[in-house]
This record gives C-alpha cells, sequence and structure tokens, in this order.
C-alpha cells in the first residue's frame, strides 16, 4: 500500500473518521454542532500542517466557505484546545497521526525531528501568547528575533539573539 499524500482532503477524511461522520460532510452546509466542530478540527489541523495555504483556499476545499469562517474555526479550537486539555489531546494527536501517516515512509530521524518540532512549535506558540497577554514588548523582544529568522530574514546564530545558550 502506498504512503497517503498530505492533502485537505486527506485531513477531511482522517477527521471525519475520527469523528465518525461521514466524510462529505466536511464540505457539506449543514451547521449542526456535530459536523461543525469536526470540520473547525480539520480547518484547524490544515492550518497548521500546511502552512502555505491561505485561509480562502482552506474555506474553498470546505465547500466553498468565506476566510471569515476559516479564522472563526481555527480561533475556536485554539480556545477549546486552552480551555479543555481532553480535547487539546484528542486534536493534537489526531493532527499527530495524519503527520505520521503521510511521513510514513521517511527516515526515522526526520520523522522524530517532526515530531520534535511540531512539539516545541506547540511549546514556543504557548509561551508567545502567554507572555504576550502579560507584557506585549518583552514578548516582541523574545519572539521577534526568532519571528524574522524563520520568515528568512536573518540568522540566530549569535549568542545575542539566543540568550539561553
Amino acid at each position: 500500500m502506498s504512503t497517503p499524500r498530505l492533502s485537505i482532503a486527506f485531513v477531511q477524511h482522517q477527521v471525519a473518521k475520527a469523528f465518525g461522520i461521514d466524510p462529505r460532510m466536511m464540505t457539506s452546509s449543514q451547521r449542526a454542532k456535530k459536523l461543525a466542530r469536526p470540520r473547525q478540527v480539520a480547518m484547524w489541523i490544515v492550518a497548521r500542517i500546511m502552512p502555505s495555504l491561505s485561509m480562502p483556499q482552506i474555506g474553498r476545499a470546505f465547500g466553498n466557505r468565506d476566510h471569515t469562517t476559516v479564522i472563526h474555526g481555527v480561533r475556536k479550537i485554539e480556545e477549546m484546545r486552552g480551555n479543555d486539555p481532553a480535547f487539546a489531546e484528542l486534536v493534537d494527536g489526531l493532527r499527530l497521526s495524519i503527520v505520521q501517516q503521510v511521513t510514513a515512509q521517511i527516515g526515522a530521524d526526520q520523522l522524530a525531528a517532526e515530531r520534535m518540532a511540531v512539539c516545541v512549535a506547540d511549546a514556543f506558540e504557548v509561551a508567545a501568547l502567554t507572555l504576550a497577554r502579560t507584557d506585549p514588548e518583552a514578548a516582541m523582544r523574545a519572539f521577534a528575533p526568532l519571528a524574522q529568522a524563520l520568515l528568512g530574514g536573518s540568522s540566530l546564530q549569535s549568542e545575542e539573539a539566543m540568550p539561553c545558550g
């Protein structure tokens, strides 16, 4: 059997299967909570593991939904993850499962690095948001160099940029 290809349709199918709904409901116009929540989870996963896609592109793949619907869905899942550890574990596990299925043929070192990168990225996200709530200026000082380096604007090789070592 061949390795699944990462696509929005693959994510939709995996999330639908996990929530026990028909995959066609991911693009349905129905708005019942039992359908909307899995759809929002799938949007969140797509936004996280396929960052090159725009919100309008994601919306089109979910039944021609407006980009603001995608933004709302992603924010809703972020909020729920922050308020419900069991839900966070469920969606994070689902995201990891999807990544693992797609990367099954990639070497063990690369897969381990990807897992670690996802965990580190999540930890940085939580730290940045927490710090930004209490001290936005400190958050900018702490995380702007990292964001700039990730966007290709600079290097984090100097000790000044990496105060932790």
